[in-house]
């Protein structure tokens, strides 16, 4: 390969990484734009029950009608997003707080499993026909013995599969990798030019 073809190709690799490092600057704007806050809310599950059991909160999306998992964050503020949407364990006695963006879905159920059976938890009987989106009134739920749990539908089961928001998750890595490589390939450009000049000199 020659010079110049070397050099061209680090000037397209790095307009390329430069404009990812957009990412980076949307990241950090969305995670205090009050926008994005006014839209982040939690609540609580706590188990009562004599066993550990692992739970994906879902709900019913604005576009597709269809149901996902709720768009969970590690923190409020700054709205940090979490990389794990489901299959969160919740030990017997124990409690966790769940943050999520209700902008575009209306939180409708919570699928429970244990090692021995899955079950769901109606939050909202009337997600499948209200207009979206609400923020939930109840924010705090018991799961114990008396709890009523109601079958699982296939389409419940599919979307409590989706733990990991793999699109999320390729965002946020572009986001840490650019600005790194902006640097890399812009330093790699200035000592081939520099190295030009000297063999000029």
């Amino acid at each position: 390969m020659s010079r110049r073809t070397l050099q061209v190709l680090l000037y397209l690799l790095g307009g390329i990484f430069l404009l990812l490092s957009g990412v980076t600057v949307l990241m950090i704007f969305n995670a205090f734009n009050p926008l994005t806050l006014a839209f982040i809310t939690s609540f609580t599950i706590e188990n009562k029950l004599r066993e550990p059991i692992y739970i994906s909160p879902m709900g019913i999306s604005e576009g597709s009608r269809q149901r996902r998992l709720l768009p969970q964050y590690w923190w409020p503020l700054p709205a940090i997003p979490a990389f794990q949407w489901g299959n969160f364990q919740i030990d017997s006695g124990k409690t966790r707080t769940f943050y999520f963006d209700w902008d575009d879905i209306n939180f409708s159920e919570i699928y429970i499993k244990t090692g021995q059976w899955q079950k769901i938890f109606i939050v909202d009987p009337e997600a499948d026909t209200k207009d979206c989106c609400w923020e939930p009134l109840v924010k705090s739920f018991i799961i114990e013995d008396t709890t009523p749990l109601s079958n699982p539908t296939r389409e419940m089961i599919e979307a409590a599969r989706r733990v990991w928001p793999w699109r999320l998750i390729l965002f946020t890595a572009m986001g840490f990798i650019s600005p790194p490589m902006v640097v890399v390939v812009f330093s790699k450009i200035q000592a081939n030019r520099n190295c030009k000049l000297r063999r000029i000199e």
